[in-house]
């Protein structure tokens, strides 16, 4: 959803009577949404938290989700006062409860366009209408017959191409505005789409670009179901703004020219649902995942760590563990444990338990790579005194003990950090279906990677650190 501003009536759903004010609303992707407003007090009585408010505005009635107060100005006396809040979730086009469930999304994502020109666009005609039964107007276009996947719960997305005509003073233009289509197999609420298709949309996009992504809009088909909560237009769609908090450093980073892997080698039916599968094996790390792609502002120690833990992370998602039992009844180590205080045994045998099968950051550091292969084995010239190197610093950051083992500058800590990055984007690819020499052919083209290759070049002609840990 663009910046907008619109004027409005606003009141607490069900009581526009007693609880009623006036003003503006304003939203940015970047931002969010604020509401400034001069009337009746909106707040509950006992809470700074309002979950939802309705209005009627210049753009047609809308549905305002998790606004919180933040100041009020006025007298006591007049009941009337100047209020601001926050607000987490606008949804343009209807009033309706949180828990609406839609059937089909249309999302446009940043980079999408530039990723997705790549190819010659076809005009799908009736195609479109099968599987999207609710597309509103425009023209659909699609690159080859196949730029659609079924994913494994039955949903379908479709990567399409929006053809919209603005007119000049003196002649029209053309813009085509990518997106996806979305057609869900079971209806989905709001928050459902938020975390479990527009998240790892945004993620695919910063992998394939090398560049942070963010969500650009949201619209979805009129709620289905539940009709008698929803007030206002039946057939219009509906759009959805809210900030997602992904692209932090999207204005500081150089567009690159050249991508890791280009939108002609994506095969869509194949490879978009082994993404989606990859995404809800790390949902819950996303964030540490691509944190390094949406946080460049991050100290060098900060993204050390990041990316260390983003590595063990996607380990642990994507590789199987092999368990070794351990006998806690074993004589030796119920010895072994009895030497510990009474009151902290317990907690013995429970780390025990959880963590005897945990590999060391070099094991998991050592999987990563092979499973990389010669995509890896370009960008650092020792792979072995990597990992040492790459553990001795994060054991000096995390463990702070006396004097570090090694030494290293902030600008190598960066890039040991962009290396371990490097390391954990080419995994994903691999995980894609990419082959490990495709990947290396692609990567060594980037800036960003030639520059990594520089520095790791320079930084192991020093004298390897000894193993520790």
């Amino acid at each position: 959803m663009d910046p907008f501003e619109t004027q409005g009536s606003w009141w607490v759903p069900g009581k526009k009577r007693h609880h009623h004010a006036t003003g503006k609303f304003k939203y940015s992707p970047d931002e969010g949404g604020t509401l400034n407003v001069f009337g009746k007090r909106l707040e509950a009585s006992d809470s700074l938290h309002v979950p939802a408010l309705f209005g009627d505005t210049e753009r047609g009635p809308a549905t305002l989700f998790g606004c919180n107060f933040k100041g009020a100005a006025g007298r006591p006396e007049s009941r009337h006062f100047s209020q601001d809040f926050t607000v987490d979730l606008i949804v343009l086009g209807c009033h309706t409860d949180i828990d609406f469930a839609v059937n089909h999304a249309s999302v446009q994502v940043e980079n999408l366009d530039r990723w997705a020109s790549i190819g010659k666009l076809d005009l799908l005609g009736e195609d479109v209408r099968k599987l999207l039964p609710n597309a509103g107007f425009g023209v659909y276009f699609q690159h080859e017959p196949d730029m659609w996947a079924t994913l494994g719960n039955g949903d379908k997305v479709l990567l399409s191409a929006l053809d919209s005509f603005f007119f000049g003073r003196n002649n029209a233009t053309v813009a085509v505005k990518y997106q996806f289509d979305i057609t869900f197999a079971q209806a989905k609420r709001i928050s459902e789409i938020r975390e479990d298709y527009i998240v790892p949309l945004i993620d695919l996009l910063t992998v394939f670009t090398d560049t942070p992504s963010s969500l650009q809009s949201l619209t979805v088909s009129p709620p289905a179901g539940k009709r008698s909560a929803l007030h206002g237009p039946r057939f219009q769609p509906l759009d959805i703004g809210f900030q997602i908090n992904r692209n932090e450093s999207s204005r500081q980073i150089a567009s690159e020219s050249l991508y890791p892997v280009k939108f002609s080698e994506f095969s869509f039916r194949q490879q978009l649902p082994l993404w989606f599968e990859l995404a809800q094996k790390l949902k819950g790390v996303h964030g540490l995942t691509f944190g390094l792609r949406y946080a460049d502002n991050m100290s060098a120690e900060n993204r050390y760590l990041n990316s260390t833990t983003a590595a063990e992370a996607l380990h642990r998602a994507t590789f199987e563990s092999v368990r070794a039992k351990i006998d806690l009844k074993n004589d030796a180590t119920r010895t072994w444990i009895s030497q510990f205080p009474a009151e902290e045994q317990a907690l013995i045998k429970t780390r025990l338990n959880q963590y005897i099968n945990d590999p060391s950051l070099g094991d998991r550091l050592h999987g990563l790579i092979k499973k990389a292969g010669v995509a890896f084995d370009t960008l650092v010239p020792d792979p072995t005194e990597w990992v040492k190197l790459v553990k001795q610093v994060r054991n000096d950051l995390t463990h702070q003990e006396g004097t570090p083992k090694v030494r290293v500058t902030s600008e190598e800590m960066y890039w040991l950090a962009e290396s371990i990055a490097q390391l954990v984007t080419i995994c994903i690819l691999v995980d894609l279906g990419y082959a490990p020499t495709a990947i290396d052919t692609q990567i060594v083209r980037s800036h960003r990677v030639q520059a990594l290759i520089r520095q790791m070049a320079r930084q192991f002609s020093k004298s390897a650190p000894t193993e520790s840990g």
